[in-house]
């Protein structure tokens, strides 16, 4: 698989999976945001509850021009446009994204989408709320760190990557008004070409649907052995793109 350059294919390769007609604007919109070099590849600031709340219709925002519009409304300095800017998109990412999870018969997704307790059930017994990150940059100072962190070599605790990585989401991504502690299935991007290009493949929405094919027929097939924080449970999907652009996946069992 390669990332998607070209719209016209990828508007076939939707049409191809049954995505459902209301949902494919955004798909093709947020790959020509990445393309068109509308999206900031750095914000520099750790997504947090007090910067959201700078701009509170944020997540109800259609499109990216409305963004721009609003912040400019509101007069917003630059690097709080790249925050909001990045913010929006990544949200809308997470959309499709629960959207392409929705296609598989293993999947029975949340209908009420004010319930934060879980995004969906696979098998009718696996309730998750699906988050999407990048290795953080404590865990990746070389290529070489950051590979053994994959392959969940352990750390110099004796502690295994995967527990550490998933402690730390749950640290830093439950707090203020998203401070429940639920089921999570963290999707995690990492380029070894350039960091920054995990924002490419968080809109090759093609590599999403066949890793998400294959990550729930190892569901079906294999008793998955999920990482338990405190009393609920994490897995981890990873999305590489290696240095000569092939991309990969690694699951956790």
């Amino acid at each position: 698989m390669i990332l998607n350059s070209n719209l016209n294919e990828l508007e076939s390769f939707l049409c191809s999976i049954n995505a459902h007609p209301k949902h494919k604007p955004l798909f093709l919109a947020l790959a020509q945001n990445i393309y068109d070099g509308e999206i900031p590849l750095r914000w520099g600031e750790r997504q947090n509850d007090v910067r959201d709340n700078q701009l509170p219709g944020l997540f109800s925002y259609a499109s990216l021009s409305e963004v721009k519009r609003n912040c400019e409304i509101n007069g917003l300095t630059n690097d709080e446009k790249t925050y909001f800017l990045r913010r929006w998109f990544m949200s809308k990412c997470a959309k499709c994204v629960e959207h392409l999870f929705s296609l598989f018969p293993e999947v029975t997704p949340n209908e009420n989408h004010r319930d934060g307790n879980y995004d969906f059930i696979i098998n009718n017994k696996h309730p998750f709320d699906l988050k999407s990150s990048v290795i953080p940059k404590e865990f990746r100072t070389t290529d070489s760190e950051i590979k053994d962190f994959i392959l969940n070599k352990n750390y110099g605790d004796g502690k295994p990557h995967w527990n550490r990585l998933i402690d730390f989401h749950y640290e830093h991504q439950s707090t203020g008004v998203r401070n429940r502690i639920q089921n999570r299935l963290f999707l995690t991007y990492h380029s070894f070409i350039a960091p920054e290009r995990e924002l490419f493949l968080r809109t090759n929405w093609e590599m999403h649907y066949y890793i998400i094919k294959d990550y729930l027929s190892n569901i079906t097939s294999k008793h998955p052995n999920f990482i338990k924080y405190n009393d609920v449970y994490a897995d981890i999907i990873f999305f590489i793109e290696q240095k000569n652009g092939e991309i990969t996946k690694k699951f956790c069992y």
